[in-house]
């Protein structure tokens, strides 16, 4: 159990709760909402509700961004 005198610990988020975001590697400009985090030792992923087929994914921050970015040919 943690000293209630003891600094807590403090979880950077590059996004928030409902915030609109796009998958980097995606071919179509497919949007998602950011629903949740999963904060565990060693990683933190974010939950995402997409709004093609409704599904929800566990993502890493670097793998989506808040502008969606075609790819280039």
């Amino acid at each position: 159990m943690r000293d209630s005198t003891e600094p807590g610990r403090t979880v950077r988020l590059p996004y928030d709760f409902g915030d609109i975001v796009y998958h980097q590697t995606s071919t179509g400009k497919v949007r998602g909402m950011v629903i949740g985090f999963l904060v565990v030792p060693g990683a933190t992923k974010m939950l995402i509700r997409w709004g093609d087929d409704l599904g929800q994914t566990e993502n890493f921050f670097f793998e989506l961004s808040s502008e969606h970015e075609p790819e280039l040919t």
